[in-house]
């Protein structure tokens, strides 16, 4: 990273906090979304004796929701801004994570419902995270930063399935408390998000303050 010209992960961005909890910020995102698709499949199976087509099913409207979305959050951050969607997209992983938490356990139809809060709050962050990324880097970091959030991004998804999979295979004797419990870690893992992105906003508002 040092002794190359231009090295792919720049030592300045490291240094760029505003930077840093945005990468953070998408890391939580992608754990706790892929750490639910992970676990909803095995949990209806296993819970709710669902077959496929009948899991599919459940998780679909989420994902037609989502990119449904596509449609019309490209407006509302031109719109609100960044922040605002930011918050909003953090917020629904939130309370999705934490409806999941509460309500796993009261049925298939409970937990479609909080699949599609889930999937539209993870597009509406991700799109207003990769556009403000772009807003707050210089030109010549903007390539280095967003393959370094891509890159965070990736390692998210392992991290949250790994997790997601650590709960439930040690706690296999525990049908119901295994899924509690993984859901119950990224709803803490999103309250941290959430305290990083209150920071962000906090820090971005006085830098744009003359």
């Amino acid at each position: 990273m040092r002794r190359a010209k231009i090295p792919f992960i720049q030592p300045e961005l490291l240094s760029n906090r505003l930077y840093v909890n945005i990468i953070f910020i998408g890391f939580a995102a992608f754990s706790t979304h892929f750490a639910a698709l992970f676990s909803l499949p095995l949990l209806l199976a296993e819970l709710y004796n669902k077959q496929s087509l009948e899991i599919g099913f459940v998780i679909f409207p989420g994902a037609l929701l989502s990119a449904a979305s596509a449609l019309f959050v490209g407006r509302i951050i031109d719109r609100f801004g960044n922040n605002m969607t930011m918050i909003v997209g953090n917020s629904f992983l939130v309370i999705s994570s934490l409806l999941f938490f509460l309500l796993v356990n009261y049925g298939s139809i409970s937990i479609m419902g909080i699949y599609v809060v889930m999937s539209v709050g993870f597009f509406t962050l991700t799109t207003s995270l990769s556009n403000e990324l772009s807003r707050i880097l210089p030109a010549h970091q903007i390539g280095s930063g967003l393959g370094l959030h891509q890159l965070s991004t990736l390692f998210g998804v392992g991290f949250g399935v790994s997790i997601a999979g650590l709960f439930i295979t040690r706690l296999e004797h525990l049908p119901s408390l295994k899924y509690t419990n993984t859901f119950l870690f990224f709803f803490v893992l999103m309250l941290l998000s959430c305290i990083a992105l209150f920071y962000y906003v906090i820090q971005a508002k006085k830098r744009e303050t003359p």
